[in-house]
C-alpha cells in the first residue's frame, strides 16, 4: 500500500480566495508567507478587533496577524474584515503562547502590539499571565531587531 504523500504549495498571499481566517497549523506547516506578504505585524488579543481593522486600512502595504484565544471573536472579526475588504488582515485562533513558541520563524515580524496584557490581577492567578518570562523571551525571538 502505497503512502501518499501531500506536497504543501504556499497560497498566492494577494489572491482573493484567501479567508482572513486561517488554521495555525497550515501556518506551521506551510510557513509565514501563507498568511500574506510581509511585513508582518502581529496584535496578540485584539477583541472586537477596531486597531487591527483600522490600521490595516491605513497601511496596506503591510500584513497584520490578529491573535486570538476566543474562537467567537475571531469568527466575529472575520465577518468584519470580508465587510471591509481588508486582504492585508488574517486571523488565527490559539493561545498565544502556542503560537510564539510553534508556529511564528525567528524575527519574522516588525512590530507586536498586546493590549491590557494582565486581565488576571489577583495573585492566584499569575500563572495564566500572558507577560512572563518565557512568553517575553519568544517575543524577543519571534520581533525582528
Amino acid at each position: 500500500m502505497e503512502s501518499e504523500q501531500s506536497s504543501a504549495v504556499v497560497p498566492d498571499p494577494t489572491s482573493a480566495a484567501l479567508t482572513p481566517f486561517i488554521e495555525v497549523e497550515g501556518v506551521r506547516a506551510l510557513g509565514l508567507a501563507s498568511a500574506g506578504l510581509p511585513p508582518y505585524v502581529l496584535e496578540i488579543g485584539f477583541g472586537r478587533g477596531e486597531l487591527l481593522l483600522t490600521t490595516a486600512r491605513e497601511h496596506p502595504e503591510r500584513t497584520f496577524i490578529g491573535l486570538e484565544i476566543s474562537r467567537k471573536r475571531v469568527l466575529k472579526m472575520e465577518r468584519r474584515v470580508i465587510r471591509a475588504g481588508l486582504p492585508n488582515i488574517r486571523l488565527l485562533h490559539a493561545p498565544a503562547q502556542y503560537v510564539l513558541e510553534r508556529v511564528l520563524p525567528e524575527a519574522s515580524h516588525t512590530e507586536c502590539w498586546i493590549h491590557c496584557p494582565d486581565p488576571w490581577p489577583k495573585r492566584r492567578h499569575h500563572r495564566r499571565r500572558l507577560l512572563q518570562p518565557s512568553v517575553a523571551s519568544e517575543l524577543a525571538r519571534v520581533l525582528a531587531p
